[in-house]
């Protein structure tokens, strides 16, 4: 709605009959963000949530997850050290027999209140495939879920770390099952399911992905693969999974998803493989995937000490102050990390309809009452004010409009409040010019 410039009766004898007609805006309107991508039908929530194959954030921005894993909750050096990565998304294991109260703890004081989105999962199902083990998951989540439907807004959940059988309709049926439990529970946020065979089958999600993701009332479902020693590139053999292959299938499916864990790459570990961190982190970007490499803080040596040859990024305990504390692995993936990892934005979009375009800057004639409309009149639930006026001149916002008494030659500059029903402002420049010519103040 683009705003219209109008007069003002200057008093009730003269009403209509000195109207202020020659207006101009000066400058380019300023252009609000809208969001890029609505959000699906049905979908109810305020935070996270896909669209197409794309997750975004509660700003209605396409928003990539840039992130690290965290192996251990009480790692020491992790709070201060991880921040400094530059990741935009923690992955974290956590303890569900500690009090909710300690776990919330780690999540929005070592998190969130860096800026880093929170991704807390349930680690007790991981390579298992049993639906047994995953229902008593999600009776764990059902349970807390006055703590983390905190994370409705502001974060993801992970339901399950790695569970499921590998190319099964028991890994569909089963999650089927699972989201429906914690949509009932007041779960409304993004939740990342991971797909079985420990997280590396491609096909659960190639196969069995779309019918999870539209079984969702909320249609918010990021699945999550991992490439370990299932993936080979090339394959040489029957029970490898092309890594090139599963990558463009999966692709294929036009799913949301991330590569949610990943290696060194050396050939080391219990799933070993040769595929680079390098190489999948590339991959990722040119999908258009979210990536997260394991781990932070995944030591391979006594007291919390890692070296080369091991999943850790650090070298003691997520200590992290110059890349002097980082292994070889993390010394490869944090500067990707620093360069490309850009913040959430949390602050949700307006409630009502977005205003387009408003003037910075509007022109009267001395002597004459003016004033400013700032939506034409259209009923919206945007609201409007006005601040640091200059005080040579009288203002009087009311509802729609603002309305400056008789000003005398000069120019005047304001501060123009917008806020959504949410309480969420966005704040711009305007400029009053009071002259004879139109704009300027010298004719």
């Amino acid at each position: 709605m683009v705003c219209i410039i109008h007069p003002k009766k200057l008093n009730a004898r003269t009403i209509m009959k000195r109207l202020l007609t020659s207006v101009l805006l000066l400058l380019p309107a300023v252009t609000l963000a809208v969001a890029t991508a609505a959000r699906p039908a049905g979908n109810t929530g305020k935070g996270f949530y896909v669209a197409g194959s794309a997750l975004y954030d509660p700003s209605g921005h396409e928003f990539r997850i840039r992130g690290v894993n965290r192996n251990h909750w009480d790692s020491y050096g992790t709070p201060l050290g991880l921040p400094r990565s530059g990741a935009n998304t923690e992955r974290i294991v956590l303890n569900f027999t500690k009090p909710t109260t300690y776990n919330w703890g780690i999540v929005s004081t070592q998190m969130l209140a860096n800026g880093i989105v929170p991704i807390p999962g349930n680690w007790t199902g991981t390579c298992k495939a049993d639906p047994a083990v995953l229902s008593a998951i999600v009776d764990t989540w059902v349970a807390q879920a006055s703590t983390w439907t905190q994370l409705n807004t502001t974060g993801l959940i992970n339901i399950a770390n790695e569970w499921g059988p590998a190319n099964s309709a028991v890994w569909r049926d089963s999650y089927i099952t699972a989201i429906k439990r914690m949509r009932a529970a007041g779960y409304t946020g993004t939740l990342v399911v991971d797909s079985g065979g420990c997280g590396q089958d491609s096909h659960d999600i190639i196969q069995y992905g779309a019918a999870v993701l539209a079984s969702d009332p909320q249609k918010n479902i990021l699945f999550d693969v991992h490439v370990y020693g299932s993936f080979h590139y090339p394959a040489t053999a029957t029970w490898m999974q092309d890594y090139t292959t599963a990558l463009g299938q999966l692709k294929a499916t036009g799913l949301p998803l991330i590569i949610g864990e990943f290696g060194p790459g050396k050939n080391i570990g219990p799933s070993p493989t040769m595929v680079k961190p390098e190489k999948v982190i590339a991959d990722a970007e040119a999908n258009g995937w979210g990536w997260m490499p394991w781990s932070w803080d995944d030591n391979n040596l006594q007291n919390c000490a890692s070296d080369d040859n091991g999943f850790s990024m650090t070298l003691k305990c997520g200590t992290y102050v110059t890349d002097a504390d980082l292994t070889l692995y993390g010394k490869t993936v944090v500067p990707y990390l620093k360069a490309n990892a850009a913040k959430a934005d949390l602050t949700p979009p307006s409630a009502g309809p977005m205003v387009t375009s408003i003037p910075t800057s509007l022109w009267c004639k001395p002597n004459y009452s003016c004033s400013i409309q700032l939506n034409a009149g259209t009923a919206t639930k945007v609201t409007y004010s006005l601040a640091d006026n200059d005080p040579r001149i009288s203002v009087t916002p009311a509802g729609l409009f603002a309305w400056w008494s008789k000003p005398v030659l000069g120019t005047y500059r304001m501060t123009l409040i917008i806020k959504d029903s949410a309480g969420n402002a966005t704040t711009l420049p305007l400029t009053l010019i009071v002259s004879w010519c139109a704009g300027k103040i010298t004719c």
